[in-house]
């Protein structure tokens, strides 16, 4: 289990392994079109929000897509879940 005093190391290794993705990847320069495929998972969601917090510093153009293929009873609202937080951004 992790601590409250790891889990804010944790969130800043991760926002710092982003940030050097973006300055050494030229794919996720300045003035760029994003699009996200996202689930309603920790991993998508993570990289939605580090993609919003970096958009507006790096002028892009972000969209999201999300699948839905109905396969499970809970893939509507999972759906939801991943508009709720693309509209939030």
């Amino acid at each position: 289990m992790t601590s409250s005093t790891e889990l804010p190391k944790t969130a800043a290794r991760i926002l710092e392994a982003f940030h050097l993705a973006v300055e050494r990847l030229p794919e996720l320069g300045p003035r760029r079109r994003l699009l996200l495929g996202c689930s309603p998972g920790g991993d998508s969601m993570t990289l939605l929000d580090l993609a919003a917090r970096f958009a507006p510093q790096q002028r892009w153009a972000l969209a999201v897509v999300h699948l839905n293929h109905r396969q499970r009873p809970e893939s509507g609202t999972e759906a939801r879940l991943v508009l709720t937080r693309a509209v939030h951004y």
